[in-house]
């Protein structure tokens, strides 16, 4: 069975549908939850979750999956990563004293949400009891910039779920006291296995991010055993603990345009160059851009123009799992 179910929220002037899919197999199994577009420039998870809808066939399938394509769309039709409430908090939102209380525009912050609460808290608690709860694993769809490569963020007890999904580094988000009141913390509490997968460019769909997670989602159902395709066995791959990783951002020591001599996640050694900068008045190579220790290039700037003292690239002593 396949269907779409639609959960709706509103405010003073205003009422949105929220999309839920539900495809439940023909056998019993694992019910595993797919969300995305909790900030309104995160595509990528959108489209992954959209084709999967379209290509998975509930005969083949055991279990149950419940996925949201765009679990905030207020923000994602207005095409901004947070949404406000009104004009006068979008003016505010420029002022530096709002960074201290934007959580209570970032949905990943309200979990599990409130049945009578503002629009993005209503959101979160009818995603929350007709998904969420009822899941035995979540992935939460998010994207950052393009400097970065895509990666999952896990905690000690998904570490083996995560290396499943063959996306980039393994991030040990556990000790991070800012992620403590987002979906994947939450959820944990409730003793759902949770995991956040994080693509490479927001603002965007790039097809090999979009294809990446597709075959991601199918791995971990062959190894939840929801499928029969074989499983593709983990590689190795580097963990970033955000409590003892040293990872080291990088300079430009001038203005000019960046030459990149390493991949992200290449493997790099102290002193190494990692990228050199074009002299635009001079036409030539005017400066090179070494790495300050051993490690792996977590980070490699996408727009190559560049000034003085602005990051470049970053380098992380990550450890392989």
């Amino acid at each position: 069975m396949k269907k779409i179910e639609y959960l709706t929220v509103k405010n003073r002037t205003k009422s949105y549908r929220i999309p839920f899919y539900i495809i439940k197999g023909a056998q019993p199994g694992k019910r595993l939850m797919l969300i995305a577009g909790q900030h309104g420039v995160e595509w990528i998870g959108i489209e992954v979750i959209r084709r999967l809808f379209l290509q998975i066939n509930p005969v083949q399938l055991a279990g149950t999956i419940y996925a949201v394509p765009v679990a905030n769309p207020m923000a994602v039709s207005l095409g901004e990563q947070h949404f406000l409430f009104n004009q006068k908090e979008k003016q505010l939102s420029k002022h530096p004293a709002w960074l201290v209380r934007k959580h209570c525009y970032n949905m990943n912050r309200v979990w599990p949400g409130k049945k009578d609460g503002t629009i993005l808290e209503q959101a979160a608690y009818l995603i929350w009891k007709r998904g969420v709860i009822n899941c035995d694993i979540l992935i939460d769809f998010h994207c950052y910039s393009r400097n970065n490569p895509h990666s999952v963020y896990v905690t000690p007890d998904t570490i083996d779920i995560g290396r499943v999904l063959n996306l980039g580094f393994l991030a040990d988000h556990s000790g991070n006291p800012q992620m403590h009141k987002a979906l994947s913390h939450i959820a944990m509490r409730y003793g759902i296995k949770s995991l956040v997968v994080e693509f490479s460019g927001s603002k965007e769909i790039i097809e090999e991010e979009v294809l990446a997670g597709i075959k991601a989602t199918y791995n971990l159902m062959s190894y939840l055993k929801m499928i029969s395709i074989p499983l593709v066995k983990p590689k190795k791959q580097y963990l970033l603990d955000t409590k003892k990783t040293k990872n080291i951002l990088v300079r430009a020591p001038q203005n000019g345009f960046v030459v990149h001599h390493k991949s992200l996640l290449e493997k790099v050694s102290k002193g190494d160059i990692i990228c050199e900068i074009f002299n635009l008045e001079y036409g030539k190579i005017t400066g090179h851009v070494k790495s300050p220790i051993n490690g792996v290039i977590t980070h490699r700037r996408y727009i190559n123009l560049v000034k003085k003292n602005e990051v470049v690239a970053a380098v992380a002593d990550m450890p392989q799992v």
